[in-house]
């Protein structure tokens, strides 16, 4: 373990670089090939924080839907914790995760991952995410999960600090934000929050009207949601206040189990048997072990793939994969 760095992560504390040095640190550490900080939240998509070594590409097609099969996404969406979770922890059956690293990871190149989750205002949750080409070492797991009730240690006081610097913070404008005293009288508020309300009426009467209560993220208008933070009794602007911060987003697509998925894929033109060959290609079983697991010859694999393929209007396996991705990015 190298102190050197963890000093490096204490004396960023309250500044941008905290989750770049925190995630650069511990990537050296487990020895990642991919690494990214992410922000979930149970009332919008996903945000990319930190994704410097993440292809621009894929993360576009995973923030036009494909989110919706990220089991990270889904723990979040029902009330995830801290901690350090690997797929086995974040309840994934043998055959979700096989199809999770077939359809997400493959994208990638990569083959296993994990996260650590940290608290953040408002009930969201911060997620440093590491990948892999090869299965990560247990023992540098085990590692991070050590030192992870010191990282939160950190990363509480970074949260902290940074709600306190706000209002002086030279960025502050470019925030839409309110902190209101523990009788919800307004003590400050950015200037883009009032350039957002001018321009919206609805929005204004809504805001008027609303009464934080400890932490929440609430839908305001269409486009619109609000995250509310309890100050603390030691914050001097507002002493048992509120921080309110207003962000325009929508809610975010209902997470999707990926057994649901690969079942309806293909449901209207596929027979039975297809389906079944087509299940089992997501798996990643080359045609010989196909036949095995059906008890058919490979030549009858190798003849329904045809079909099928024919009947999807594809030629490869990897147009294999896209079609079955397509439904879930860009959707309404």
């Amino acid at each position: 373990m190298n102190f050197d760095e963890l000093g490096k992560i204490a004396r960023s504390i309250g500044e941008s670089s905290f989750y770049r040095n925190l995630m650069d640190h511990l990537g050296r550490i487990v020895e990642a090939e991919v690494q990214m900080v992410m922000r979930y939240s149970n009332a919008t998509v996903p945000i990319y924080v930190v994704h410097d070594t993440f292809d621009e590409g894929l993360q576009q097609l995973y923030l036009d839907g494909l989110y919706r099969l990220d089991p990270v996404y889904k723990f979040c969406k029902v009330g995830a914790r801290p901690g350090v979770f690997t797929l086995d922890s974040l309840g994934m059956s043998a055959e979700e995760k096989a199809r999770y690293s077939r359809h997400f990871l493959s994208l990638i190149g990569m083959a296993d991952d994990f996260v650590l989750l940290f608290p953040a205002p408002a009930s969201c949750m911060i997620a440093v995410i590491f990948e892999r080409s090869t299965p990560f070492v247990p023992a540098k797991v085990k590692c991070a999960q050590e030192i992870f009730p010191l990282l939160l240690g950190m990363q509480e006081a970074h949260e902290r600090m940074q709600i306190k610097l706000m209002i002086g913070s030279e960025n502050s404008d470019q925030i839409a934000y309110r902190i209101v005293d523990s009788r919800n009288r307004v003590m400050f508020e950015s200037a883009m929050w009032a350039q957002i309300l001018a321009k919206e009426p609805a929005l204004q009467s809504q805001v008027d009207r609303f009464r934080p209560q400890a932490q929440q993220v609430l839908p305001i208008v269409p486009g619109f949601v609000i995250r509310t933070q309890r100050l603390e009794h030691e914050y001097p602007a507002a002493p048992g206040g509120y921080l309110l911060i207003l962000e325009q987003g929508s809610a975010g697509m209902a997470p999707l189990s990926p057994l649901d998925a690969v079942e309806s894929f293909g449901s209207t033109v596929l027979t039975r048997r297809e389906h079944d060959i087509v299940r089992l290609i997501f798996l990643g079983y080359p045609n010989i072990k196909i036949a095995e697991r059906l008890h058919l010859s490979v030549n009858t694999v190798k003849n329904h793939r045809k079909r099928m393929y024919l009947k999807l209007d594809i030629t490869t396996e990897r147009e294999l994969i896209l079609k079955f991705m397509l439904p879930y990015v860009s959707q309404p």
